[in-house]
């Protein structure tokens, strides 16, 4: 994790994460030290399976996926990202992409944890899509691009995040909320 710099959080978004860490669980997320999730996976007919192993608490992350003939493996270490698919190669990026690091900074939810990633957030006004109100907040993860967070205006439950990419704008939705430890995660 980048230190050099402070994180840059205007009241208003501290306001609207503190909203939104007490619906999602509180003081109960500052015991989860990991994350491990399983999920079953189909990419064109073709089924398998995905593992991710989160470390929040030493910022470290494995994911692992087999779908079909298909095998992919990425991780970071707290210092590389790096990315191995069908044993074939492996990248390694030091430090990572920028999308890298905006996913990194998603997986650690290090909105609500400034220490985690340095970031500038700042609100970004309300978006009307799917027949609910979402409130954005704007991220710059420190050596990351944008990338905006929202959160349902009604539940302060984060709903998913957007950020844009080499195909475009890209917009990942949370739903299907379920409380684990006393906190809620979506499946």
């Amino acid at each position: 994790v980048m230190t050099d710099a402070l994180p840059a959080i205007t009241p208003e978004a501290q306001a609207l994460l503190a909203q939104s860490k007490a619906a999602m669980g509180g003081a109960a997320w500052d015991r989860i030290c990991a994350i491990s999730q399983q999920a079953d996976e189909e990419i064109t007919q073709l089924k398998g399976q995905s593992e991710t192993v989160t470390s929040l608490c030493a910022q470290r992350l494995f994911a692992h996926t087999h779908v079909g003939p298909f095998e992919r493996a990425r991780g970071y270490d707290g210092r590389d990202y790096w990315l191995s698919e069908n044993d074939n190669y492996l990248l390694v990026h030091s430090p990572p992409s920028s999308e890298e690091v905006d996913k990194l900074y998603v997986a650690f939810r290090a909105w609500w944890y400034p220490s985690r990633w340095p970031a500038k957030i700042e609100t970004a006004g309300q978006l009307h899509k799917h027949g609910r109100t979402y409130q954005i907040l704007r991220i710059e993860p420190q050596g990351g691009s944008s990338l905006d967070l929202w959160i349902d205006a009604q539940t302060h439950e984060g709903a998913g995040w957007g950020t844009t990419d080499d195909t475009g704008r890209v917009t990942t939705l949370w739903e299907d909320y379920r409380t684990v430890q006393g906190v809620r995660l979506a499946f």
